[in-house]
């Protein structure tokens, strides 16, 4: 039976290009995320781009499906939350596998700001819920290279 760390798994996070879907970055190993804080290169690229696709496919590993997955994405820079984004997913079928993409877009950030990003501590921490309940959480460093 999955422990309260991994109700869902993330299979794979893919940052692509909106517009020609040319891929960016990906990422295929996430097991560790659910048990601590792990370490993810992104190409500094990423900061500068007016949008970018980001695409999690994720595997339930219940045996019930999940009536209403809804994730929530919290932002540290230097340990300070600075944003909180809620997404809604929906129902989802026992032991499946799915994608799911969304775009975000840049409030067009100039080079200072990026370079205060890039010498930042960012950790991303996404929770999984059904509901409210709490199925997963994962944390990730941002590392921009």
């Amino acid at each position: 039976m999955p422990t309260a760390t991994s109700n869902v798994r993330v299979n794979s996070i893919t940052l692509k290009n909106p517009k020609n879907g040319k891929v960016i970055w990906q990422g295929d190993d996430w097991a560790d995320a659910f048990h601590g804080e792990v370490k993810a290169s992104i190409p500094k690229l990423v900061l500068t781009q007016p949008a970018v696709a980001r695409e999690i496919n994720f595997t339930n590993l219940l045996p019930a499906p999940i009536q209403h997955l809804r994730l929530v994405q919290n932002v540290y820079m230097n340990d300070e939350l600075v944003e909180e984004t809620e997404y809604e997913f929906g129902f989802v079928i026992p032991m499946s596998t799915n994608s799911w993409e969304s775009v975000i877009e840049s409030e067009g950030a100039g080079k200072e700001m990026v370079a205060m990003i890039v010498k930042s501590k960012v950790v991303l921490e996404t929770v999984f819920y059904d509901g409210e309940r709490e199925l997963s959480k994962c944390r990730v460093q941002l590392c921009y290279v």
